[in-house]
């Protein structure tokens, strides 16, 4: 995940006819597109642009925002957001015991950072790692719980956690807990790229229900 200021978006909405809704209830933490993100923006604004620059050309060209990052890694190493992106451009270049390393790094020096801990959970569940998953996130199935201390998170901060629960109720085949995650995501962005591909997958299951 990039950072939070690289992925604001236009949003929409209204939800495509052919997904399937349910009523839904959320828990009511604060989220919005304009959460702040305190710790980054106390740096100067000139490293703001420098490190908001190199990762948002990690999408279009992974293999060249690679040298960039580990230069800001070094120059800026309690920046989580960099240990991250770098974790996602060794995904996007298919190098994923780099990938795997960079995840667990960032998780293990910044283990309050949002993203970089649903990366590790997510990590996990690829690898079928379940009983490790549900020691770190079983009794912090919602977004509070997991940062208690927090009261107001961005959008995107939500998306990357409730994903992360659908991604392991699918998994496991527990449909009700899937559907309640899905839902929270269309709620909150249901155009977003990590949202889209879970449509025909709740469509079919509704269909088939």
């Amino acid at each position: 995940m990039l950072s939070k200021r690289a992925q604001k978006r236009t949003r929409t909405r209204t939800l495509a006819p052919s997904v399937a809704r349910r009523p839904r209830a959320f828990l009511s933490p604060r989220i919005s597109d304009d959460a702040p993100d305190h710790e980054f923006e106390q740096l100067p604004l000139e490293t703001r642009e420098a490190i908001v620059s190199v990762l948002s050309s990690v999408s279009s060209d992974p293999e060249a925002a690679l040298p960039r990052l580990e230069a800001l890694r070094e120059q800026f190493p309690h920046v989580p957001q960099i240990y991250n992106a770098t974790a996602h451009a060794y995904g996007a270049i298919g190098d994923i015991a780099s990938q795997r390393y960079w995840v667990i790094k960032t998780y293990e020096l910044f283990p309050h950072y949002l993203f970089g801990v649903c990366a590790y959970g997510e990590m996990l569940l690829r690898r079928e790692q379940f009983e490790e998953f549900e020691m770190i996130f079983g009794k912090k199935r919602h977004l509070q719980l997991l940062s208690p201390d927090q009261q107001n998170f961005h959008t995107t901060e939500a998306i990357a956690f409730y994903r992360m629960w659908c991604r392991y109720a699918l998994q496991r085949k527990d449909w009700s807990l899937a559907w309640e995650h899905y839902e929270h995501l269309c709620d909150l962005d249901q155009n977003h790229p990590q949202v889209v591909p879970l449509h025909s997958i709740f469509r079919r299951e509704h269909l088939h229900a």
